[in-house]
């Protein structure tokens, strides 16, 4: 299985054996820079809706992750960086709110709101637990891994998702440890996989053309190991990602949205949702989803996961989740 492996199929397995605790499935949210999420609780302004405060919290939804920015991890939310990171250390379970964003807000601070603080920061989960939240009473679980700037492509002295590589390897240690960390309480196994990316690949044509093959390995892979280790009861887990948006910051984007439409429509139990709407939501610098998009994002990953809510949208040829 490549990275860590052999701690990862033998310590999931035993994590799943305690037969007396309740069952319940884990989310995962993993990607580049809008999985992370640089949404800032100060983006919405009067008179807009605020979707999201700095003190908005969801008791019943636990994630697993890295809180904030500690030594060690701030500054390095990039893939030039990440490399040298072993990011499970520094995850853990923490109640959902916002504070899981971006962690390279020194030095970046031009592209949030005045007085923003890295713990003012957030992606997907926020709303993918209000959701969560709102369907259960019970205890809901969401893990999150993502590295801004990361590609599905092989490329020299940049982390990514290239199976069986450091970052790849890092997200299989977290669900191993998400899962025993909660094995006396209850018995996780992962529920859907949530992955927002494709803009890093988008930057070249050699690495948009190679797109659809890797993306395609990438999904045959991990959903492989995950059975193999124990942390998914099925071999083919949900796999729910976002379109790259047609997005004049991504020269190739066209290229990688084929690819994804391609696999959406081909590749069992993928769902493809929409963020072109969502251009006219974003922070600045034009490239990342704003409090409204993130918001919105959330709500679709939910919404997928509904076997019915889809169905206009296959008749199309393809799946795009429902506003």
């Amino acid at each position: 299985l490549g990275y860590s492996s052999v701690h990862a199929q033998s310590t999931c397995t035993e994590a799943a054996k305690n037969r007396t605790t309740p069952t319940g499935n884990l989310y995962i949210i993993l990607g580049q820079s809008n999985a992370v999420g640089l949404a800032s609780v100060k983006d919405v302004l009067p008179p807009a809706k605020d979707l999201v405060t700095a003190e908005t919290v969801y008791p019943n939804v636990e994630i697993y992750g890295i809180h904030g920015a500690p030594v060690g991890v701030a500054g390095r939310d990039d893939p030039t960086q990440s490399q040298g990171v072993v990011w499970s250390e520094f995850a853990q379970w923490h109640l959902t709110k916002p504070g899981f964003g971006f962690k390279n807000l020194v030095g970046n601070e031009q592209y949030f709101p005045a007085g923003t603080a890295v713990d003012d920061l957030f992606g997907p989960e926020i709303y993918l637990a209000h959701y969560l939240s709102a369907e259960s009473p019970g205890t809901q679980y969401i893990l999150k891994l993502a590295v801004a700037n990361t590609a599905l492509a092989n490329i020299e002295g940049h982390d990514g998702w290239l199976p069986g590589g450091h970052l790849y390897g890092e997200l299989l240690k977290m669900v191993v440890d998400a899962q025993r960390a909660k094995a006396d309480k209850v018995r996780l196994s992962v529920g859907a996989l949530f992955f927002v990316q494709g803009e890093s690949d988008a930057s070249s044509p050699a690495y948009a053309a190679a797109y659809q093959k890797n993306l395609d390995q990438f999904i045959t892979r991990i959903r492989a190991d995950l059975f193999k280790m124990g942390c998914s009861k099925v071999r083919d887990v949900p796999f729910v990602m976002t379109r790259t948006q047609k997005n004049p910051s991504w020269p190739h984007a066209e290229m990688v949205r084929r690819a994804q439409e391609k696999i959406s429509r081909t590749v069992s139990r993928v769902k493809l949702i929409d963020t072109d709407d969502f251009l006219e939501h974003m922070t600045a610098g034009a490239n990342h989803f704003n409090e409204r998009s993130q918001a919105i994002l959330g709500e679709r990953f939910f919404r997928a996961l509904k076997p019915d809510s889809g169905r206009a949208e296959r008749e199309r040829g393809h799946w795009i989740a429902d506003q």
